[in-house]
């Protein structure tokens, strides 16, 4: 074979690549890259590039029979489109049936991620081609060169160049369309023809399109990025048409959209189309990060959606939703956790829980931790991992916001087992702290209430009876519970009167849980626990004591060890 250039055709095209992690949240990781077509060049003949005509065919054109009837010339003036029309006589030998073509701009494209288009041109049974080219970004000079897969069975991914020529645009306009890679081509991935390769949009771009009847998946991927930023985003699949509006998330500016369809076999989404989009609006939304069991578009969030400021300033966060009934393990699906950690503090992080009812979700979680940049988790209970006193959970969604104009509230506002905002609780705090005054006697009542009224769980703590659903409400109601009830419900009535109050964990002989109160400026200790009684020959015993109100540090640290804060 004589060669004059060599071209492999890679098709380790942009992937999405999911992976899960697992702690107690599981992690989905993206992994992208663009299409990319990777050159080599063989030592060739070496052809001048002339404004001469008629145009002239390059080596492996004789080999493969190949014919240009349209351009004819080398060097030519058109108004943005040119038509390329021929024949590939050999066309059985042919290791693919599409011809690609590089249609590049002889200039830089400021803002775009490159100069050239690629389009991929299938040659019928017969031979002939016909398309029509268009020169994407306005007027200047473009070279098209023609590319022809080889005749060797062996060089499946190979194409040789068979044709050159230079076209000027004479149309100011840009006129760009949709770049649809040779995959998505293959898959019959189609957008409609609202969708333009270049256009203007303030803030969202409407995208719709429609994928075969073979597609297995239930979801396309939607990848924006600009500059070195990039955001996923999924559109639902119905009836093999996808359609939503997507947000330009990074702001004034142009913006490249990639579709991606799934792969079954391998599990990837790989680029099947792409387009630019001119952003007028400075506005940024959330930075959405998706995780696996979102990308089977099972879950539904209301609130948070992904047009939600990615800028708050509000310390209240709404997450509302539902669940597919038809989700695996749906029906398990008591609770939506949602973990929120401010990224610039260490240790700055809570858990909050809102139970699941008919399949539906809603409650509020709050930036507690003041001003600063926050990252929320939406999450659900891990069905298919059990443990001893533990309970495991999955990520669904995970948002990223900045938040301004905050107080930080972090040991007065509700959090998982703390309902200080609920009616009873509320009532009880103020029941019992009703006619007192100074804040050390209130934190007194408060203690000797939830000492006396809470009996000590031998069963709970024997067995590990855990649930997620365990709270300073259901101690309250069932007089019941083990250190982190007697703590729950202590922290919930200090809370409820607007006492700073915190979850304190630590040992004491094994796993414990005591309570820190702000008392006049000042952290007081206490463990309601110790002072309530002592479990003898299996059976508790009441034994109210304040030894363990406010006690020496000496004192205390001989038999308790801090670990740390729960909020």
């Amino acid at each position: 074979m004589t060669l004059f250039r060599l071209f492999c055709l890679s098709f380790c095209v942009s992937v999405v690549f999911i992976i899960g992690c697992s702690s107690e949240d599981e992690v989905m990781e993206d992994l992208n890259a663009t299409d990319e077509l990777v050159i080599e060049e063989s030592e060739s003949e070496q052809v001048e590039e002339s404004n001469a005509e008629p145009l002239h065919l390059l080596a492996y054109a004789e080999e493969v029979d190949f014919q240009l009837h349209t351009p004819d010339t080398s060097a030519f003036d058109v108004h943005t489109i040119v038509k390329v029309e021929g024949t590939v006589n050999k066309i059985k030998e042919l290791t693919r049936s599409e011809l690609w073509i590089i249609v590049k701009f002889e200039n830089r494209i400021e803002d775009l991620k490159t100069n050239e288009f690629h389009y991929y041109v299938p040659v019928e049974s017969n031979g002939s081609f016909v398309t029509d080219l268009q020169l994407h970004h306005g007027s200047g000079e473009y070279d098209v060169f023609i590319r022809v897969p080889s005749i060797d069975p062996e060089e499946d991914n190979l194409y040789y160049e068979v044709a050159k020529f230079k076209v000027t645009n004479l149309d100011e306009d840009i006129q760009r369309e949709v770049e649809y890679t040779l995959r998505g081509l293959k898959e019959g991935v189609v957008l409609s023809e609202i969708v333009r390769g270049f256009s203007e949009a303030k803030e969202t771009i409407t995208i719709e399109g429609t994928v075969p009847d073979n597609y297995q998946a239930k979801v396309v991927m939607v990848n924006v990025q600009k500059d070195r930023e990039s955001q996923h985003i999924s559109l639902p699949i119905e009836e093999g048409r996808f359609s939503g509006e997507v947000p330009l998330y990074f702001g004034e500016g142009i913006h490249y959209i990639m579709v991606q369809t799934h792969d079954s076999e391998e599990n990837y989404y790989y680029d099947a189309a792409s387009f630019y989009v001119d952003n007028t609006s400075a506005r940024d939304f959330v930075e959405v990060e998706l995780y696996r069991e979102f990308l089977t578009n099972e879950m539904e969030f209301f609130e948070p959606n992904l047009f939600v400021a990615k800028q708050l300033s509000d310390i209240t966060y709404r997450v509302e939703g539902e669940i597919d009934p038809q989700m695996p393990g749906a029906e398990e699906m008591s609770h939506v956790i949602v973990t929120m950690k401010k990224t610039d503090e260490k240790d700055a992080d809570v858990l909050y829980i809102i139970p699941v009812e008919n399949y539906r979700f809603a409650g509020d979680v709050y930036f507690r931790f003041g001003p600063g940049n926050y990252d929320v988790t939406m999450n659900l209970l891990d069905t298919d991992r059990e443990g001893p006193s533990v309970f495991y959970y999955r990520g669904i969604k995970k948002f990223t916001h900045h938040v301004q104009d905050i107080e930080d509230k972090r040991s007065l506002l509700p959090s998982r087992g703390i309902e200080s905002d609920h009616p009873q609780i509320i009532n009880k705090a103020n029941e019992l702290t009703k006619g007192i005054s100074g804040e050390r006697e209130k934190a007194l009542a408060i203690y000797e209430f939830v000492s006396k009224h809470v009996s000590y769980d031998v069963q709970k703590w024997d067995e590990l009876i855990f649930d997620i659903s365990d709270s300073a409400l259901l101690t309250l109601e069932s007089g019941k519970g083990v250190c982190q009830d007697y703590a729950y419900l202590a922290i919930a009535l200090f809370r409820a009167i607007g006492m700073e109050a915190n979850y304190i964990e630590g040992y004491a002989g094994g796993r414990h849980a005591w309570v820190e109160v702000k008392v006049d400026g000042e952290w007081l200790v206490m463990d309601p626990t110790w002072g309530a009684g002592y479990v003898d020959k299996g059976e508790f015993v009441p034994d109210y004591r304040e030894d363990y109100f406010d006690p020496e540090a000496a004192f205390f640290e001989e038999t308790h060890r801090r670990n740390g804060i729960v909020y």
